[in-house]
């Protein structure tokens, strides 16, 4: 496997032996299995409103609870503690590991990776865990901002209340 962090080291991407990229979603999807197996999953995980529907999904399979943060790892560490979560992040590699910090660290989430890993396991198995949905982030311009207050499409855009 390949670990890629970014300059100051606090994201982390990572790829398998075939190449493929592995985002911060599959890396907090693998990690909740292992913690909740050696049973030192707190609370449950948190992401944002980005992170992938079915990370959401698998995670709620596997009776993990998964609550959801505005973007930014300011957000996931405060509703982490609020919570008292000890596993949060973001699609973007930025994970958060409460068991032994308070802000996301690359090369700890690396190392937590090679611990969690059977040596004869593939990264590409160990990472494998969940379905993607497909996605797409794309701004709608509106032509009058006062359609946004009306009840059949304010109820609709409401986000989840933590």
């Amino acid at each position: 496997m390949g670990i890629s962090l970014d300059g100051d080291a606090d994201r982390i991407i990572m790829c398998d032996e075939k190449g493929s990229i592995i985002d911060g979603d599959q890396i907090i999807a693998a990690l909740a299995l292992q913690w909740k197996k050696r049973k030192i999953l707190k609370g449950g995980v948190v992401g944002t409103l980005m992170s992938n529907y079915g990370l959401e999904k698998f995670l709620k399979e596997k009776g993990i609870k998964f609550l959801r943060a505005n973007v930014g790892d300011r957000y996931v560490k405060e509703l982490m503690q609020k919570k008292k979560f000890n596993l949060g992040g973001e699609q973007s590699g930025h994970i958060i590991l409460g068991k032994f910090a308070t802000t996301g660290d690359g090369v700890l989430v690396a190392l937590e990776i090679i611990k969690s890993m059977n040596r004869k396991t593939k990264a590409s198995d160990f990472f494998n865990v969940f379905k993607k949905i497909p996605q797409i982030l794309e701004n709608i311009k509106i032509k009058d901002d006062k359609i946004l207050k009306n009840h059949s499409v304010k109820n609709p855009l409401k986000l989840q209340k933590n």
